[in-house]
């Protein structure tokens, strides 16, 4: 499968969550709801790369920072401005 934000080949990773989880090279590992996957499938709508990249990356920052789990930064809504219409 390819990344959903950069279409890099990408690993998907199996959840039991209502989300894909994906593996990217050169995004790293993150989640995205499935309603806004759905949302994204059906409109025809992509991610801009570089929001979504700088967006996932202070995430990662800030779990890292509050010493959090290491869960994969989860996207969950189109008005993040990560979604180009």
């Amino acid at each position: 499968m390819n990344c959903l934000i950069c279409n890099t080949e990408a690993q998907r990773i199996k959840t039991m969550g209502d989300w894909v989880e994906q593996d990217c090279p050169a995004c790293g590992r993150f989640r995205v709801s499935g309603a806004l996957f759905a949302d994204m499938k059906t409109n025809r709508q992509a991610f801009n790369v570089e929001k979504a990249r700088s967006w996932l990356d202070k995430q990662r920052a800030e779990n890292r920072a509050e010493n959090q789990d290491d869960h994969s930064p989860l996207i969950d809504s189109p008005d993040s401005g990560l979604v180009l219409d």
